[in-house]
């Protein structure tokens, strides 16, 4: 490799190229098909909302998080644990700190703007919706910088990453949201998200310099009085099979952890909904949108965890010889892992398709949405 970006680069081409090529395939077809099958016809409408709206808004969004994930390396380690994200294996490059922060903030900006300037072009020719084209592909690499220092800093408790990512980006989305409606110029659109790029940039550098030295705080002993009566607790009964222990052991490891991490999430997502309680209908279908989306954006982060042998480690992958050596089948280790995943994503969807509605019910939103 030539340069510390070249090699960074190659990092991610080599991993995802070919899921980064079926994205922007599927946004040309999309517009494709649009213009030869069904016409230019009439433009879409965001506001007031128009259900066709979410031919466009749907794939984009997906699109967003799963870039989101790939960029701050959300998808090779655990988002509910306590270490961070930054695979520790680039650590051992002979780069600066500065570079291992730096160049995938640039590369991954640079796709989140290329993303929306393609995006935002095809709108306009065949859907007609005329979308602004610098202030919301410098949201995109803003959006991203800041999801890269939360998942790259260590943090002394798990969970603690996923609830401090979801209050700052749900913060700074009400912020850009807010000044949309009161109609911002574009120049007060970039004077509000242009500075904070140099600054995630000095977070990111703090985060990545923690993590390389290996620095990783334990709040745990804060809250070990807390937890004294459940450590007293032992577990008396006995499995019926070495299936039924497989499958508590997956559950206890690895099934908890998305219906926790949506559950995190929610709360900060509906508040949108009393926070928009007063706007236009629009403004409360994006924050329903973003609830139907975070369960599958979710379990992305879950599946790394979960295809990793020892979810403690950041790098470790295959059997180890203490899962190897079980008194099981190898068929009956996968069945266990789709069994819970199975229950996982039940629990899951159960808990967004009952706290939709009370959210709405407390936002006083639910009749707008009806109508």
């Amino acid at each position: 490799m030539g340069s510390p970006a070249s090699a960074i680069a190659w990092e991610f081409r080599k991993r995802h190229l070919w899921a980064l090529i079926a994205i922007f395939g599927y946004l040309l077809i999309l517009g494709t098909i649009k213009l030869l099958v069904l016409g230019p016809g009439q433009p879409v409408k965001l506001d007031p909302p128009d259900g066709r709206a979410a031919v466009a808004i749907v794939p984009l969004s997906v699109t967003f998080m799963y870039l989101l994930a790939v960029f701050s390396f959300g998808l090779q380690g655990d988002l509910g644990g306590r270490a961070s994200l930054y695979p520790a294996r680039m650590f051992t490059l002979p780069v600066t700190t500065k570079a291992l922060a730096g160049w995938p903030m640039v590369h991954g900006g640079a796709v989140m703007v290329i993303l929306w300037l393609f995006t935002a072009l095809s709108a306009r020719w065949p859907w007609g919706i005329d979308l602004p084209l610098i202030w919301p592909a410098l949201l995109g690499a803003v959006f991203l910088a800041w999801t890269q220092v939360l998942t790259w800093m260590p943090y002394g408790l798990p969970g603690v990453r996923v609830i401090f990512a979801v209050m700052w980006l749900m913060s700074l989305d009400a912020i850009v949201i807010l000044a949309v409606h009161y109609k911002a110029t574009e120049s007060e659109m970039i004077a509000l998200l242009l500075p904070q790029l140099p600054l995630a940039y000095l977070a990111a550098c703090f985060a990545v310099a923690r993590a390389r030295r290996g620095h990783v705080p334990d709040w745990r002993g804060l809250f070990s009085r807390l937890g004294q009566p459940a450590d007293v607790l032992r577990r008396t009964d006995r499995f019926l099979s070495p299936k039924d222990a497989q499958s508590w052991f997956e559950w206890r490891h690895y099934g908890r952890w998305l219906p926790a991490l949506v559950a995190m999430v929610l709360p900060f997502e509906l508040a949108l909904l009393f926070v928009f309680r007063h706007e236009p209908p629009v403004l409360t279908f994006l924050p329903l949108l973003s609830v139907l989306i975070t369960p599958p954006f979710m379990a992305g982060f879950v599946a790394a965890t979960v295809s990793k042998a020892n979810p403690s480690a950041r790098d470790s992958y295959g059997v180890t010889p203490f899962l190897g050596t079980r008194p099981l089948t190898s068929a009956a280790l996968i069945a266990a892992k789709l069994k819970v995943a199975i229950w996982s994503t039940f629990a899951t969807w159960l808990l967004v398709l009952a706290a939709i509605p009370l959210g709405l019910t407390l936002s006083g939103t639910s009749s707008v949405v009806v109508q």
